[in-house]
């Protein structure tokens, strides 16, 4: 550790930037903020392009290109690809098939190889979902710096290193075709996370297009005098190069899955939400003003807007199940009763509602009530008494 201690603070030095320690403190830097943010973003790439493919990463990079492409790919291929026995790919396949019957769609297997079966938007859902678990925050940062300054390509493909090659190829292709779009005003009053949903979103759209694989029957075509716009553009620049039609079904599946049918009284629907979240899991949430406020507002911000990315990028989603399930299942519960069950099938909407009872529960705490206890112990010195508290 010395050792390493050593050579940190010799690269940090290097770029003015001093390695502090304190006796009962610890280690922190000092150094401008820009700076440090800079060689954060250093590290965190560095991390991301040598670290050697795990079992994980493997197993999800098959998924993908298996929900990607309808040609069966044989064991072998992967096994050459992936540099791994094929016995560890049969395996792999193993757990592959138990997911993909999880989330209603068909591993198929045959002499040619293995494919997918199953309903076209499951599976695109699927698919976006194993591509966003990759994804971290230097990730978004490196697919802004592409869009922002797409004609100063990097001598490397960056995202090879978090997709397979064939989905990376096409995904750096509709990038640069943003780019080419962005104004600056777009820039500005679009959240990232939204820009990687419609990046994330094209790319499977034209995969599976390419692949003759639409959404819907695949016969009703864009009237671009009725829907115009930034995404309907980049479609049709789309549709020029790749010489493929303009659908209709596609467009929806881009820029929308959700759009309000019937009016929602959100004050309403965020009190019923608060007090049937109260009674399911025994917090009082009911006691908390700011929870109602927050909730609310961000309430009425998801539900009018104008459309509504179905699965769209919410990078604590994973953290969000893993610590909170019962919350989140909760959750999900009520909005299939009061939105629908399409609504409830989108985790990332689910999990940003779960995000304001977690914060309500540190402020409330888990509704256990404490109890003062008084004990009394008779000794030869007379009695003596001492306060616990639970």
């Amino acid at each position: 550790m010395k050792s390493d201690i050593v050579n940190i603070r010799k690269w940090l030095k290097d770029a003015e930037v001093l390695l502090v320690s304190k006796p009962g403190l610890g280690y922190f830097v000092e150094g401008d903020d820009a700076t440090c943010k800079n060689l954060l973003n250093q590290l965190l790439g560095t991390e991301r392009l040598c670290a050697p493919l795990d079992a994980e990463m493997r197993k999800k990079q098959m998924m993908i290109q298996l929900l990607l492409f309808d040609k069966p790919i044989s064991s072998t291929s992967f096994s050459d690809e992936y540099g791994v026995v094929k016995n560890t790919i049969i395996f792999d396949l193993q757990q592959i098939k138990a997911l993909f019957t999880a989330n209603d769609v068909q591993l198929i297997a045959n002499h040619l190889g293995f494919s997918v079966a199953g309903d076209e938007r499951r599976r695109r859902m699927l698919l976006e979902r194993l591509i966003q678990e990759n994804f971290t925050d230097y990730d978004l940062f490196m697919m802004m710096s592409k869009l922002t300054n797409f004609e100063k390509e990097a001598s490397f493909n960056y995202f090879e290193s978090i997709l397979p090659s064939t989905f990376s190829i096409y995904y750096e292709s509709v990038l640069k075709l943003i780019g080419t779009h962005l104004s600056e005003q777009i820039i500005h009053e679009t959240p990232y996370f939204e820009l990687f949903t419609l990046a994330l979103r094209l790319t499977i759209s034209l995969v599976r297009i390419i692949e003759n694989c639409p959404i819907g029957d695949g016969e009703e075509l864009l009237n671009l005098g009725e829907q115009t716009g930034f995404t309907a553009s980049l479609l049709s620049e789309l549709e020029k190069i790749y010489h493929k039609p303009l659908l209709k079904a596609e467009y929806d599946y881009v820029y929308t899955d959700l759009s309000a049918t019937t009016p929602v009284n959100v004050l309403e629907l965020t009190s019923r939400m608060v007090e049937f979240v109260t009674q399911e899991v025994q917090i009082p949430f009911n006691e908390d003003s700011l929870l109602f406020q927050n909730l609310a507002a961000h309430l009425t911000l998801s539900l009018e807007r104008t459309h509504h990315y179905l699965n769209g990028y919410n990078p604590f989603l994973k953290a969000i199940k893993k610590n909170e399930i019962a919350l989140f299942e909760k959750i999900r519960q009520l909005i299939a009763r009061e939105l629908g069950l399409k609504i409830a099938q989108d985790e990332s909407f689910i999990s940003y509602i779960t995000l304001h009872f977690m914060a309500a529960k540190e402020r409330v705490g888990n509704g256990e009530r404490k109890i003062r206890v008084v004990y009394v112990c008779a000794t030869g010195l007379g009695v003596s008494s001492f306060i616990q508290q639970k």
